[in-house]
Formats: C-alpha cells, sequence, structure tokens
C-alpha cells in the first residue's frame, strides 16, 4: 500500500497538526484512562547506600511485615562481614611485611656468613642483591598504587 494503513496516516496527521492538538488529545487520553496515566507517571527514588530512608523503610513494612527490619538486619551483617574480610586483609599484609623483612635480614647476614668463609664473591653477590631487593621494594613498591583508605 503506498502511503501506509489507514491508522497510520492518521497518526501522522496528527503528528503534523499544529501544536495546539496534541495538548487537547493528551487532554482527553489523561480523562479517559486514569489508571494507565498513574502507572506510567510514577515517581521514582533512588538512594545509595545499603539502607534505604525511613521512609521507604515504613513503605517496605507495608509490603511485608516486617520486610524493613530484614533490609537493616542484611546491611549490618554485610558491614561486619566487610570488616571481617578487611581485618584478615590487614593481618595477611602485615604477616607478609614481616616475612620480607625476615628473608631480606636473613640474605643479608647469609651474605656477610659467606664472606666470613672465605666466598666472597657469593657473599658480596648475596648482599648487595638482598640490599638492592629491599632498596627497590621500598622505593618502586608504592609506584602506581593508590593508597587504601
Amino acid at each position: 500500500m503506498a502511503g501506509g494503513s489507514k491508522r497510520q496516516r492518521g497518526r501522522q496527521r496528527t503528528l503534523e497538526q499544529s501544536d495546539t492538538k496534541v495538548p487537547v488529545q493528551v487532554e482527553r487520553f489523561v480523562e479517559r484512562h486514569p489508571e494507565i496515566v498513574a502507572q506510567l507517571i510514577q515517581q521514582r527514588t533512588y538512594f545509595s547506600g545499603p539502607i534505604p530512608e525511613p521512609d521507604t523503610l515504613a513503605r517496605y513494612n507495608d509490603v511485608m511485615p516486617g520486610l524493613g527490619e530484614r533490609i537493616v538486619a542484611m546491611a549490618e551483617r554485610e558491614q561486619t562481614h566487610r570488616h571481617d574480610v578487611d581485618d584478615k586483609l590487614i593481618r595477611v599484609f602485615s604477616r607478609g611485611q614481616w616475612l620480607g623483612f625476615t628473608l631480606g635480614l636473613v640474605a643479608l647476614l647469609a651474605g656477610g656468613y659467606l664472606s666470613i668463609l672465605g666466598h666472597e664473591g657469593f657473599g658480596i653477590a648475596a648482599f648487595i642483591g638482598s640490599v638492592a631487593v629491599i632498596a627497590g621494594s621500598l622505593l618502586f613498591g608504592r609506584r602506581g598504587k593508590k593508597a587504601v583508605a
């Protein structure tokens, strides 16, 4: 069909007509179908964080009794879990730092001990190598890493 169906031509005519006709048609639609308009125009609220605003929590309780308390309890459990994970990470990093310090100290002592035994080449290599690794980790270890707050 050239030009489309009768219904499509009617839509095109409506859109092409003057701006004063469109609001009249919208008003008629709103009068005839208030339930559809109410569904289309719903207020959306957004919040950041694990717990919504108190008014929203109260409405959750209207939907299902006790749902607001469950949401708050869930947020508290999540916070406790996050704190536990952070504490474990701090302990692991601390343990790693002590292990690195101990290994560096052992390498320095081994280099000195090898030098005393007469293996100056190996002793100096171990000593210089361990100092270079420790100095390198101190100088370049934080490069590109953001501070954890």
